[in-house]
């Protein structure tokens, strides 16, 4: 443990040394909160939904809620979290976008978080969900760049059940599966907890159960539509392949060097320059190889002389 930690702090300064201004003074700001915790109080940071309501309307924590944490495993997340965003999403957005889209996320959660507490109280008239529960932390920023993580993946990734369109609601395709959202080791678990969740929203009547249509009347024999093979979402795949297959040809063409024109001319007086070989002539019984053209045409002209 103790040699993987310089690797790892090594790892970690270069990239945050490479990193923009925004991941780097967010980093900041958390490893700065989480040290000021041991000093003072920093509750005053996170949301407390009875003090984010009128008549306290403590505004700034929708700002900070999101940069504080109390536990340094907590701390370890939001930094990877940051660190993540800002090399992966950063060089697609920029880093303002990056900020703004930190800002919109963690000013959302802490809404409906004190939202969500508010009707609690309202249903159990408790206190505690008003006054003791403090929202604070990135997970609800943490969830944000998986979800853009996945849609910058290639796939036009919606929501499943909320998706209204032509044909009903909702899209079955296995890439629209909300276990694709985790590694590949946890879809197996994730996939079992997500079907039986649906099952249950199904009894109550919320989601709609998967159903096979089959057009007998169809001109042709029979008509099979299932979930994700309709022609709107082959059209989409479609433009997929073809938006992937001009990428691959534009990194092809980018990576051949063709030989330009000063090359094949230096090859060619390269050519021309190489002496041309003497053709074969024979040679005389009792000696060796005869020599070159123009010494054969000197020394018969000295012996006829």
């Amino acid at each position: 443990m103790q040699r993987a930690l310089p690797g790892a702090r090594q790892h970690l300064g270069a990239i945050l040394a490479s990193a923009s201004v925004v991941v780097k003074a967010l980093c900041a700001a958390v490893l700065f909160l989480y040290l000021l915790s041991f000093a003072v109080d920093t509750g005053c940071l996170a949301v407390t939904p009875g003090y984010l309501f009128p008549p306290n309307f403590w505004i700034w924590t929708l700002a900070t809620h999101g940069l504080m944490e109390q536990h340094v495993w907590d701390v370890a997340i939001s930094l990877a979290t940051v660190v993540v965003a800002g090399r992966l999403l950063e060089p697609l957005w920029g880093a303002l976008e990056l900020l703004i889209f930190f800002s919109v996320v963690n000013v959302s959660v802490g809404l409906l978080g004190a939202f969500a507490y508010l009707l609690t109280y309202m249903a159990s008239f408790n206190l505690v969900y008003l006054f003791t529960i403090r929202i604070h932390g990135t997970l609800g920023f943490l969830g944000g760049v998986l979800v853009a993580l996945k849609q910058t993946m290639g796939d036009c990734v919606v929501l499943r059940v909320p998706q209204r369109h032509s044909r009903g609601r909702g899209d079955m395709a296995d890439h629209f599966a909300f276990a694709t959202f985790f590694p590949e080791i946890l879809q197996p678990v994730v996939g079992l907890l997500a079907n039986l969740v649906h099952g249950l929203l199904v009894k109550v009547k919320i989601c709609q159960k998967t159903v096979k249509r089959y057009d007998v009347g169809a001109p042709s024999s029979i008509t099979i539509s299932l979930p994700g093979t309709d022609p709107q979402d082959a059209e989409r795949r479609r433009q997929l392949a073809l938006k992937a297959l001009n990428e691959r040809l534009k990194k092809v063409e980018d990576q051949s060097v063709w030989p330009s024109m000063d090359d094949d001319e230096e090859e060619a007086g390269a050519k021309v320059d190489s002496p041309v070989p003497s053709e074969k002539v024979p040679t005389l019984p009792g000696k060796g190889a005869a020599p070159e053209s123009s010494l054969i045409t000197f020394e018969a002209a000295s012996l006829k002389l």
